[in-house]
This record gives C-alpha cells, sequence and structure tokens, in this order.
C-alpha cells in the first residue's frame, strides 16, 4: 500500500495487477485501492499460514523417518514410502570409496580411481536416470574432490538421517 500510495507516484511508476484488474492509472484509483490493499492483506494472511503447514507437514514427515529433501544422498534412491532405500546400482561405488579411505587412501587418490574407472560422477548418474534435468549435467562425467569428501563426512552411510539442519522465516 505504501508503496502504490507514496512511492510508485513520486516515480512515475504505472503499477497494474492483472489479476485483481487494478490499474493505477484509471480514474476510480482511491476506491479500487482500498480493495487492492485488503487483497494484500489477505494475500499476505493466506501465505503465512501455507507456510506454517508446509513447515508442520515437513516435521512430521521428519519425525516420521522420511526423506524430505530433493535428492537422496549417492548410493541411496527414494522409496514411494518416502523413506530412502539403498541403490543396489551405485551402493557398490559407495562401499569401495569407504573401503579406499579406511585403508589410507586420500581424497584425490581415490578420485583418480574412480576416474580410471569411468565411473560417472554423482551428476551425471543422475543426470542418466532422469533425477536431475538440467542439461548442464549431461556431461559432468569426472569426480572431484569435493564430492568425495561430501561422501566420507555424510552421516547418512552411518544409518543417521539429519534434516531440518537449517531453517528459513519467510514468514
Amino acid at each position: 500500500g505504501y508503496f502504490m500510495e507514496m512511492v510508485f507516484p513520486l516515480y512515475g511508476v504505472r503499477f497494474i495487477s492483472v489479476n485483481d484488474n487494478f490499474d493505477s492509472s484509471r480514474q476510480s484509483f482511491q476506491s479500487d485501492m482500498l480493495m487492492n490493499s485488503l487483497t494484500n492483506i489477505v494475500n499476505e494472511y493466506y501465505a503465512r499460514d501455507i507456510s506454517k503447514k508446509v513447515k508442520s507437514g515437513l516435521a512430521v514427515k521428519r519425525s516420521r523417518g522420511e526423506f524430505t529433501g530433493c535428492v537422496a544422498a549417492y548410493g541411496y534412491q527414494k522409496a514411494d514410502n518416502g523413506k530412502l532405500v539403498i541403490d543396489e546400482e551405485t551402493a557398490p561405488i559407495v562401499r569401495n570409496i569407504f573401503k579406499w579411505a579406511a585403508d589410507g587412501m586420500g581424497d584425490m587418490r581415490i578420485v583418480q580411481r574412480l576416474n580410471e574407472l569411468c565411473i560417472p560422477s554423482p551428476s551425471q548418474y543422475r543426470y542418466e536416470k532422469g533425477i536431475l534435468k538440467s542439461e548442464r549435467y549431461a556431461n559432468m562425467r569426472y569426480w572431484y574432490k569435493s564430492a568425495v569428501r561430501r561422501i566420507l563426512v555424510n552421516p547418512v552411510y552411518l544409518g543417521h538421517m539429519v534434516q531440518g539442519k537449517t531453517k528459513s522465516d519467510l514468514w
């Protein structure tokens, strides 16, 4: 309301809301302004309410041990029931990474071994399986130290589902 009444007119900005049939250049600006302000208030409360419900729903899923993220950790898949299950295709690779690390092999040597064996990187594998859709992942064939390190420090490989560490309070 403040921007539409004070700031936009000061800078000669015309405000149009197609869904609400509002145009600040019309003659009936003042009466439309009140209706538009009320609509904005209702929309804001609706967005807050939906935000609370989504957060609550995600908390319930996490409490049941369901995975709430977008992409499962490499070596896992999301099952239909929301749980993580072992991806039998990539699990041997993850096991090898941990075995090599336990044998004293450093991250860079593990990366070299994976690349020598022509094992697709996690990004390329997810792209090939249709999990990631963006073309930028199509040719990400090589493993990087950061990918190996991320696997070695991720508590999901110890059987711990760590979720909800960060929160964003938009409302």
